[in-house]
């Protein structure tokens, strides 16, 4: 985080909508301003989170069913402020990780 915070190198850097990747991503939307990549991130982590959850009913598997809607919606509220560029790395490493899963899921069918 503080690497990405405050790296001289990306201030100011632009990428697709994103004019400044050191300060959070504004997108404009139906007149209000959205930050849209912490919003796909929390996203994505729900579906991560679907994916890996147990499919027994015990105590374990019902805390883990509660965490995968609490975690992104926590995750999702604490990276809305956040720099455009840790989003950008987290939301990047949620989708490479969640393709993953998803290989490894249907090799092991």
């Amino acid at each position: 985080y503080q690497t990405l915070s405050r790296s001289i190198v990306i201030k100011g850097a632009q990428f697709l909508w994103i004019n400044d990747l050191a300060q959070p991503d504004n997108l404009a939307l139906f007149g209000s301003h959205v930050n849209i990549l912490p919003i796909l991130m929390a996203a994505g982590m729900f579906i991560q989170q679907k994916i890996t959850l147990p499919t027994d009913n015990s105590e374990m598997a019902q805390q883990q069913k509660m965490m995968a809607w609490l975690m992104p919606i926590i995750f999702g509220f604490a990276f809305y402020k956040m720099p455009a560029g840790l989003v950008i790395y987290w939301l990047v490493n949620s989708i490479l990780t969640l393709v993953y899963q998803i290989k490894v899921k249907k090799s092991a069918i």
